[in-house]
This record gives structure tokens, sequence and C-alpha cells, in this order.
């Protein structure tokens, strides 16, 4: 076995090829290779109460890192209600499974969506797809019915 270092040239899918030769024989393997940049998520929370002051951060990225490979994601809330509707939307469940399963995920989405609407903080988005998993999730009921 004979090991031979490789250095990456980009993130994403690559194709690495082997070709070994000998006078009577070649042999030549070829793979696709999902390529995912080495490092840690980095989380940072800046928060202010006065909507006139200006916020900077800064942004450290290392000199020896694969070209395209760094990435950052900022959000701005105008409140802290709004970070909290954007949790809302992951409580929504497609409702699968038998009848006690489907029952058991299709009721907290029907309460969760009840709770948005009343308080008016619900998004047309959002809305569709807990009425989308609801429809579905009703019509899975009905199927079990005698």
């Amino acid at each position: 076995m004979v090991y031979i270092p490789i250095s990456v040239l980009k993130p994403g899918n690559n194709k690495f090829r082997a070709e070994v030769s000998s006078d009577s024989l070649t042999d030549i393997v070829e793979k696709e290779c999902l390529v995912s940049a080495k490092g840690y998520k980095v989380e940072k929370v800046v928060s202010t109460g006065n909507v006139d002051e200006d916020i900077s951060e800064d942004i450290l990225v290392l000199d020896d890192i694969i070209e395209n490979s760094a990435k950052a994601k900022v959000k701005i809330y105008s409140s802290t209600l709004s970070q909290t509707v954007e949790g809302m939307e992951n409580i929504f469940k497609m409702p699968t499974g038998c009848f006690e399963q489907i029952s058991s995920s299709l009721y907290p989405n029907i309460l969760a969506l009840k709770y948005l609407e009343e308080n008016k903080i619900v998004n047309e988005e959002i809305r569709n797809k807990a009425l989308s998993y609801i429809s579905s999730g009703y019509q899975k009921l009905l199927t079990y019915e005698v």
C-alpha cells in the first residue's frame, strides 16, 4: 500500500483521478468526492436597544484558507419578537405515521398556527406551510375512519 498526499484546490464536488501503469497494464480509478472546508462555526450576537446606533463587526478570515470557502451569514432583527417568530416556523412538522402519531403532530401545528394568527405575528409563508401540513394530516386521519 502506498500513501500519496494530495492537495485540494477548491471546496465542493471535485473529481479525483488515479492512474497506475505497468509495462502491460493500466488501471484508472476516477471518483467524485465532496470536499468541505476545514474549519468551525463561529456565532456572534451583537445587540443594541438603540436603533440609531451604528454597529460594526470585524470578521477574521485566515490567510491559508481555500479560495471561496469562507462564508458569513448576517441576520438583523428589528425586535426580539421577530427572532421568536423565525423560530416558530420550525415548530410545524409534517404529520406522518399511524393514527396516534399523526394526531400527536397535527394538534401542535393547529395550536401554533392559532397562536400566531391571534397575535397577528404570522407571515404568509409560515401560514401556508402550516395549513399545508394541517390539511395533509387531516386527510391522512380521514383514511383511518371506519
